[in-house]
């Protein structure tokens, strides 16, 4: 029962790790092209 309730935390945690990091690849980027234009 307690894994129900730990599923829904861990895929969140997990949710916001992804998009943490998909927001840091896009600055990234963006800094990166940014010069070059």
């Amino acid at each position: 029962m307690t894994s129900t309730n730990l599923e829904p935390s861990f895929f969140l945690s997990l949710a916001l790790i992804r998009l943490k990091g998909q927001s840091a690849l896009v600055s990234r980027a963006g800094n990166d092209s940014s010069p070059f234009e």
